[in-house]
């Protein structure tokens, strides 16, 4: 990451914290149907590394 005013480039640390729940509710599990129905080949698709997906959600773009 640039610093701020200096044009420099510094160390940039990511720390990712994935949470998965052990029990789910039935809405919980319905919500999560729903969102695996919705999902398409672009949503999943898999050649970008893993910096590249953060680097474009941060972007905010897909």
């Amino acid at each position: 990451m640039p610093q701020l005013r200096r044009g420099r480039r510094g160390d940039l640390r990511v720390v990712l914290d994935v949470v998965v729940p052990r029990r789910l509710t039935g809405e919980q599990r319905e919500l999560m149907e729903r969102l695996n129905a919705t999902l398409t080949e672009e949503n999943l698709r898999s050649e970008d590394s893993v910096l590249s997906k953060v680097r474009r959600a941060l972007r905010g773009h897909s």
